[in-house]
């Protein structure tokens, strides 16, 4: 849904998720996905987004909902992960990362990501990303979670060359491409609380919702999104909307919050 104000700035509120619902199907499809419900709340909100002030810049504590943070996954954890950048094995082409090799397995990173999250990694889960048997013709298994917290996507030659475990990870857009790895479905599992309870718990801080872009560098370290709308929240309660909100920051950092810089000129914010 797309309105424009008196300035003639288009502002446009859509989804669900950070883009839409991708996916194989029929009209059921497209009933899971609620269209015909959310569509006037959209309308409502890019009416509303027309005429709000940009959002300040600031430090804040920011609160993703799911379609942002399904692609912030997708960018600082899912690609960084993959074995290739990780080993440094096509850089020119693909980039790198700020894992690598040796960094598989260690007790530390362990430790600090079960404090913080647990990462799903499933290339057999019934979904988008779902592919019986990979390029390379490893066949995808349910993932054992709690061990793949410390894996990584990998293929059978990424995986002899490092000497880390296969992973089903490697596939080829068409038949005519050598596979190379790639994510595969991959998700947080879910901790404890609701939105409504992570809102009341938040004393001074934005909820950021849909996307309009995103950039991150080429060793998957500075990033920056830009979602389509942002509640204010004061005192766990939510308040007015600003347009263009902007979140940056860096990825992974020796403190417990992300590095904010101001790279542009609507917000820079560091998310808990």
């Amino acid at each position: 849904m797309t309105a424009i104000g008196r300035d003639q700035d288009p502002q446009t509120r859509g989804g669900p998720d950070d883009f839409g619902v991708y996916q194989s199907g029929g009209v059921r499809s497209i009933d899971r996905a609620r269209l015909a419900a959310i569509a006037p709340e959209y309308a409502r909100e890019a009416v509303e987004l027309a005429t709000a002030p940009t959002l300040p810049s600031g430090t804040r504590d920011v609160i993703l909902d799911g379609g942002v943070l399904s692609l912030q996954l997708h960018e600082s954890v899912g690609h960084p992960l993959e074995l290739d950048r990780a080993a440094r094995l096509g850089g020119k082409l693909l980039g790198t990362s700020w894992v690598t090799p040796a960094d598989v397995g260690k007790a530390a990173l362990r430790e600090r990501a079960a404090e913080h999250l647990r990462r799903q990694r499933d290339a057999a889960r019934v979904g988008d990303g779902r592919l019986r048997r990979r390029g390379d013709c490893t066949t995808a298994r349910p993932a054992d979670r709690e061990r793949d917290s410390a894996g990584v996507p990998s293929s059978r030659d990424t995986a002899a060359q490092t000497g880390l475990p296969l992973t089903a990870s490697s596939r080829a857009q068409d038949w005519a491409s050598i596979p190379i790895v790639r994510m595969t479905n991959i998700a947080l599992a879910p901790h404890e609380g609701t939105l409504a309870s992570i809102i009341a718990e938040t004393a001074d801080g934005v909820l950021v919702s849909g996307m309009t872009s995103w950039s991150i560098d080429d060793h998957r370290l500075n990033f920056q999104f830009g979602p389509q709308i942002a509640y204010d929240i004061k005192n766990g309660k939510r308040g007015k909307i600003f347009k263009r909100p902007t979140y940056t920051g860096v990825t992974p950092s020796s403190g417990d919050r992300w590095t904010a810089s101001a790279v542009h000129p609507s917000t820079a914010f560091a998310a808990r």
